[in-house]
């Protein structure tokens, strides 16, 4: 089954598969860099989900271009932030959608990688082609700008206001030629948090996600840079 097909199952509730029903697809994440926590992305033709490993340094078994299948019977699969996610039932108390494996033992159970490694293009794309069903996959918007003013509608101390000089640390707004509005999600414990955001045009790739972003009205479309690499000067310098 695509992911495509395995995201058409899903009705709004997390469910378990128990049926055995494969999907594959091809690493698109790396927690390398610390901004992506025991969970990986994979992605094919028809969309992507998120794998909820419950481990660390999952670089290595799993670096960004190896090909792998996910056997799903027993598997649970839900949304969370747009983006399709397979692991574990949660627990009734639980706040997550899909639980994590937390064992190699289950991850060796479910996930089968080939020796293959291929090479990880993002999908290009401009504001007026993001969809929830593009969530999950990896993407690049070019020519955007920071936006270095504080929102109209933030609070005055909202983590939504950028501060002079930004740094990447937390959510950072972007906007297109046309105004469209963008934001950036990096972790505190990433390894280039602390690191200066470029106020020139850029091109950045990142995980789409939809998510609500305290201050800012509505849901906002995410991108979660794998490093600092994720982010490379613009080529386009009209603006």
């Amino acid at each position: 089954m695509s992911l495509g097909e395995l995201r058409g199952l899903w009705r709004g509730k997390t469910f378990e598969v128990a049926e055995p029903i494969v999907v594959g697809g091809v690493v698109t994440s790396s927690d390398k860099a610390g901004n992506f926590y025991q969970t990986f992305t994979i992605e094919d033709a028809s969309g992507a989900a998120e794998i909820r490993a419950g481990m660390r340094d999952l670089h290595n078994p799993y670096p960004v271009g190896c090909r792998l299948c996910v056997k799903l019977d027993g598997c649970a699969v839900g949304v969370e932030r747009g983006v399709l996610q397979i692991g574990l039932m949660p627990a009734s108390y639980s706040n997550y959608a899909v639980d994590y494996f937390y064992s190699k033992v289950l991850l060796d159970k479910h996930i089968v990688r080939s020796g293959e490694v291929v090479e990880m293009s993002p999908l290009r794309v401009v504001y007026g082609d993001l969809n929830d069903k593009k969530c999950g996959r990896l993407v690049c918007i070019e020519a955007l700008m920071l936006v270095t003013e504080t929102e109209d509608n933030a609070e005055p101390n909202s983590e939504t206001a950028t501060p002079q000089p930004a740094t990447w640390r937390g959510y950072r707004a972007f906007a297109d030629r046309g105004g469209n509005r963008v934001y950036t999600y990096t972790s505190d414990y990433a390894d280039f948090a602390a690191e200066e955001v470029p106020t020139a045009l850029c091109d950045i790739t990142g995980i789409l996600q939809r998510e609500k972003i305290s201050g800012v009205d509505g849901e906002c479309f995410v991108l979660k840079m794998r490093g600092k690499d994720d982010c490379e000067p613009s080529v386009d310098s009209a603006m």
